[in-house]
């Protein structure tokens, strides 16, 4: 079975992307 990787490179602060993967309307405009 194949193995699929993706990066991604954010030029943000780590507080911002973790506040971010905190917000549910984020991944609901993201899917």
């Amino acid at each position: 079975m194949p193995i699929i990787e993706l990066e991604t490179e954010i030029r943000a602060p780590i507080e911002r992307c973790f506040l971010l993967s905190l917000s549910v309307d984020l991944h609901r405009i993201s899917t």
